[in-house]
């Protein structure tokens, strides 16, 4: 199979401390398997892989990745089984010499190609276009990429997969320099696992365009350039919109808000609003979530509609009023004294001891004595 190399060293092992990448060492992509255009193969064994290549493609178009084992290709292709299994050493290894092509390319373009995927763009652009196009690649030969997935004890083996990664590190290590490069580097990868893609794309049923969004956001959070988001060692974070959140759970807006970990908001003109919603304004006015309001002069409404003053004023929603001194009136017009004095809207007064006058001059008194305006 064909695959690349692009360092001058060795990858690393993972358990090493990683060294800076040396940004003079230019990728170079290497043959280090086997493939028709090597020197040294015999013209007739150039001639069985090829022929092997186009058995094993022809099943792939009718009756899929599912379609082609071992003895499949070889009664295609008119040869003994013992030859396919000499060619490419088994199943996963025949179905990655039938992407080795497409492979090619597409590590030729994120290596030597032209911007923004290939040298001369910055970091981030190249870790975007990287991710895309991996996807659109993914998604061309999908169900390929499935079948020749190997077993979890190979798959961060294999040399396609190991180039990428170092690709990412290579990257990262340009774009966030104090980054665990190794660490954030699988991450990206696992979001381009055919696996997953699989999934998003055929069992989610989301568009190929979601998914490449998916990836530049994912990028540009872990590099921290999305949207002109900067975080500080000590935990802040700002975007460029303006807003600030601490470590500590504060978030400050552009227009002057600011809410804390436990739920209270403070707006720039000064309205206060707490977690169990109560809301204060720069004028004194409160509310809690029951509805009662105050104000700062001392006025108190409930959700009811009684309002009591600062002078001891009540009034409720039906009209009735009730002073400090214990003078009640009501929406009728009744008046009651806390001396026990009632007086009605038509005039008629009453007092605790029992006198009755009414508008027109007659008393009565609780014994029974009555008396009209003219003395009688």
């Amino acid at each position: 199979m064909l695959y690349a190399v692009f360092m001058s060293r060795s990858l690393q092992r993972c358990t090493e401390p990683e060294q800076p990448q040396d940004p003079a060492v230019t990728p170079v992509l290497l043959d280090i398997g086997t493939g028709e255009d090597e020197p040294a193969l015999r013209a007739d064994a150039a001639r069985n892989r090829a022929r092997l290549l186009d058995a094993a493609a022809r099943l792939v178009a009718e009756h899929g990745a599912a379609g082609v084992t071992m003895e499949a290709v070889a009664a295609a292709a008119k040869v003994g089984k013992g030859t396919v299994f000499r060619r490419f050493g088994d199943r996963t290894g025949l179905l990655n010499a039938l992407l080795d092509h497409s492979e090619k390319k597409f590590q030729a373009a994120f290596l030597n190609g032209e911007p923004p995927m290939g040298p001369g763009a910055p970091p981030v652009e190249r870790l975007r276009a990287f991710g895309c196009a991996a996807l659109r690649r993914a998604a061309d030969d999908l169900e390929l990429q499935l079948a020749a997935e190997p077993c979890p004890e190979r798959r961060y083996l294999v040399p396609a997969r190991r180039v990428r990664h170092a690709h990412v590190v290579m990257l990262l290590r340009q774009a966030v320099p104090d980054a665990d490069s190794e660490l954030l580097a699988q991450t990206l990868m696992g979001y381009l696992e055919p696996a997953l893609i699989h999934h998003l794309t055929q069992q989610c049923r989301m568009p190929m365009e979601r998914l490449q969004a998916g990836w530049c956001d994912l990028v540009d959070r872990v590099t921290r350039t999305a949207s002109g988001v900067t975080r500080t060692a000590s935990g802040v974070t700002r975007t460029a919109s303006g807003v600030t959140r601490t470590a500590s759970g504060v978030t400050r807006t552009a227009s002057g808000v600011t809410r804390t970990a436990s739920g209270v908001t403070r707006t720039a003109s000064g309205v206060t609003r707490t977690a169990s919603g109560v809301t204060r304004t720069a004028s004194g006015v409160t509310r809690t979530a029951s509805g009662v309001t105050r104000t700062a002069s001392g006025v108190t409404r409930t959700a009811s509609g009684v309002t009591r003053t600062a002078s001891g004023v009540t009034r409720t929603a039906s009209g009735v009023t009730r002073t400090a001194s214990g003078v009640t009136r009501t929406a009728s017009g009744v008046t009651r004294t806390a001396s026990g004095v009632t007086r009605t809207a038509s005039g008629v007064t009453r007092t605790a001891s029992g006198v009755t006058r009414t508008a027109s001059g007659v008393t009565r008194t609780a014994s029974g004595v009555t008396r009209t305006a003219s003395g009688k």
